[in-house]
């Protein structure tokens, strides 16, 4: 399905808004305004992977973006958000629509192929790469052009050929991109030696591949620990991070709600000179005190950790109220901000970090800018959407007791990329689904200088579930 064929970007685009009448909007002022030039802006290749979540792919000219099981492109000069589906007479709603991924979260209990395994999209060097998962539990990295076509496949990544060891991908959002290569981690065990309500510690590889036709994985080194569950509807416990210099597999979480046990693990890869350690172990009944004397545990190891290039991890931990620092090179840990709201989201871009917050009893949402000491040196509050409101008063409500999460897609020197799933924010509003994949409802992005000088002064909606 995805072997089409290239025609020139500006007839597919123009095909692409034609042919848009599925369950989402695009900017209907196409053509209408100046486009936004960022004449100043660098791509780099290896910085764009480390400015985006998992769902969310940072290129020359836009972003890649995975709504509700669908693949977009936000194309920054023409500010058109439409899927990666080049067919005019498509509707863009079903699985015969190119740019959708199959994704289990989308398709209910039955096991099918997952064109994109956990959502998760990278784009390096001018091309498109996913993880595809089938009903046997083998993987695979494909790769495609920047239209997402010409499927290719790069390598098997993870299978289980063997009857005595079980070898499963761990954690289906643990992919970086670095370098040329693709780091992810595989988990194995032997069955027999699985026993009902019991703790069995597992194997975790440490992997990479060359993102080349044909490659072959390479093993970096192992560890043991026991398996941590996810959260509900995000996968934790495993995260992939980069310091300048080397690469770190980072395992860790409460491992059960119902048994008093933490662990946490952290492995160092040199690329340069291919040595592998483990360089921080943790085993207690929990995890305070894990990262330095009084530290309180991670809300998980997931999306919503980072790394600075001198080795610094950040995550945030007592329930959303505050942002850890600690220092892989000092073994020592600190709190870095404290917030009366709840954090939802926190991405870095090199020199500042970027946060969303909610509160909970007001309803209210807000974008927070922090420098690397975790001071605030801009915080923007987010509008409500004047029909929302307006829908409440007419049902004797307020927006008091509302919870409004926003999330952080990308943050790069252009845009500032905002995802939510609550209905209710100005330029960020929709229809609201059922539970079942906890669709998105708004999809919006902000110029990063207005952000830094206290402004928002042109939110844009790139997406509307409609």
């Amino acid at each position: 399905m995805k072997n089409i064929k290239i025609i020139p970007i500006m007839l597919i685009l123009l095909l692409a808004v034609t042919g848009c009448s599925g369950n989402y909007e695009i900017n209907e002022n196409f053509g209408q305004e100046e486009a936004v030039s960022f004449k100043d802006y660098n791509y780099d290749n290896n910085k764009a992977q480390l400015q985006c979540v998992a769902s969310a792919a940072i290129s020359e000219n836009g972003y890649y973006l995975v709504i509700n099981g669908m693949l977009y492109y936000y194309d920054i000069g023409m500010d058109i958000c439409s899927p990666c589906c080049y067919d005019s007479s498509c509707s863009h709603s079903d699985e015969k629509c190119a740019a959708y991924l199959r994704d289990i979260t989308y398709t209910g209990s039955e096991k099918k192929v997952e064109e994109c395994y956990g959502d998760v999209v990278f784009y390096y060097d001018g091309k498109i790469y996913a993880v595809e998962s089938n009903k046997h539990e083998e993987y695979y990295l494909n790769q495609y052009n920047p239209q997402f076509g010409d499927k290719t496949r790069v390598a098997v990544i993870a299978e289980n050929k063997s009857e005595d060891i079980t070898t499963y991908l761990w954690n289906s959002q643990a992919f970086k991109v670095r370098d040329g290569y693709l780091y992810y981690a595989s988990y194995s065990f032997d069955p027999k030696n699985v026993k009902k309500n019991e703790l069995v510690k597992v194997t975790y590889n440490c992997m990479r591949v060359k993102l080349a036709k044909d490659s072959e994985p390479e093993k970096l080194g192992e560890f043991e620990a026991l398996p941590c569950g996810a959260s509900f509807g995000k996968p934790d416990g495993f995260e992939i991070l980069f310091d300048d210099d080397s690469v770190y597999y980072i395992q860790g979480c409460e491992v059960s709600v119902y048994i008093d046990a933490s662990e946490y693990t952290i492995a160092k890869y040199d690329p340069d000179s291919g040595d592998f350690e483990v360089i921080f172990e943790y085993s207690g009944d929990d995890g305070t005190g894990a990262f330095g004397s009084g530290i309180p545990a991670p809300n998980g190891i997931d999306d919503d950790c980072c790394m600075d290039g001198d080795s610094n991890l950040y995550f945030i931990s007592q329930k959303g109220k505050q942002i850890i620092q600690y220092s892989v090179s000092n073994k020592t840990g600190k709190c870095l901000y404290s917030s009366e709201d709840t954090i939802d989201s926190i991405i870095m871009d090199g020199e500042y970090f970027f946060i969303t917050e909610h509160a909970v009893s007001e309803g209210t949402a807000r974008i927070a800018v922090l420098n690397r000491a975790g001071d605030i040196i801009q915080s923007i509050d987010l509008e409500y959407d004047e029909d929302y409101v307006k829908l409440l008063e007419s049902r004797n409500k307020d927006m008091t007791n509302t919870n409004h999460i926003v999330s952080i897609m990308c943050a790069d020197d252009r845009y500032i990329v905002l995802t939510t799933k609550d209905s209710g924010l100005k330029e960020l509003s929709g229809v609201e689904g059922s539970m079942i994949g906890i669709p998105t409802v708004g999809t919006a992005v902000v110029k990063k200088s207005d952000i830094l000088d206290g402004k928002i002064t042109d939110i844009k909606q790139i997406y509307k579930a409609k």
